[in-house]
């Protein structure tokens, strides 16, 4: 999927989310490289921890630091 379709997409989602009232949460400009494992795909412990914060703000959830727990 090309950037340029993704970003139609996004305008899209957020157009629709808008409509009907409900938080878009654009994980892309949050997101970076090193949020990722190896394989570039799946989130590592860094990249939960900055969704947490990110998804703490956006709901207003506690001071927007919250601890991961151990695996």
């Amino acid at each position: 999927m090309s950037w340029r379709s993704i970003g139609i997409v996004i305008s899209r989602s957020e157009w629709a989310v808008n409509a009907l009232e409900v938080a878009f949460v654009d994980l892309n400009i949050w997101v970076d490289d090193w949020d990722f494992a190896s394989d570039g795909l799946q989130i590592n412990r860094i990249g939960a921890r900055h969704l947490v914060q990110l998804y703490s703000r956006v709901f207003g959830i506690g001071s927007g630091r919250q601890k991961m727990r151990s695996e």
